[in-house]
């Protein structure tokens, strides 16, 4: 219990840590002046030395962020602050890498390998589900939406098409996501049966 208690405190520190890639709230009510992608002008101000030393004491040096590019909104903070170098301004040298879905963050955040992960609900849920120490500390996109997608010609219409299927339907997903969430959820109220009527 002392193990995790201590790494709760790590994360913590680290989610505070990571708070200074993007310019606190005060300070962007109180600049009056953007940049052309929307960045507050005047907030470059290096991070603590202190800082610096604690994240390489850590051996979270360069920081390692991971997050999901198929997701405009998810994925649009991480590729302005790499390619604008908006941490690097702050002092921060980071490495961000894309992975396809959360369940892949999940292991490099559960592995130590990437100290920040940008993830889906449903994938977080679960590492807190399973007690694995970390914090969130910011939400992104609040209207995450889910389909499923057919061809133009195809016979469902509707999710409840899928019922009796002479074979079962296939319908691709990545498992562990919210979109199994949504699939698992969806099925339960159109009354379908996975494994009969369609397959993941």
């Amino acid at each position: 219990m002392k193990q995790f208690s201590a790494s709760r405190r790590i994360f913590s520190v680290l989610a505070v840590a990571m708070l200074s890639g993007a310019p606190m709230l005060s300070m962007a009510q109180n600049a009056t002046k953007f940049n052309d992608y929307g960045w507050p002008e005047g907030v470059d101000e290096k991070v603590s030395e202190k800082s610096v030393a604690w994240l390489k004491g850590k051996g979270w040096w360069p920081l390692q962020i991971a997050f999901q590019p198929p997701w405009s909104g998810q994925n649009t903070i991480n590729l302005v602050m790499d390619k604008k170098g908006l941490l690097a301004k702050r002092g921060i040298e980071s490495k961000l890498q894309a992975f396809p879905s959360g369940p892949a963050i999940n292991e490099v955040i559960i592995s130590r390998r990437f100290q920040v992960g940008n993830g889906g609900n449903f994938p977080f849920t679960s590492l807190i589900d399973k007690n694995i120490p970390v914090k969130t500390i910011a939400v992104i996109n609040t209207n995450l939406m889910h389909a499923v997608l057919v061809p133009l010609d195809s016979k469902i219409k509707s999710f409840k098409d899928f019922k009796g299927s002479n074979l079962p339907a296939t319908i691709g997903i990545v498992t562990g996501s919210s979109a199994e969430f949504y699939v698992q959820a969806a099925a339960k109220a159109n009354g379908i049966e996975i494994g009969k009527d369609v397959i993941f």
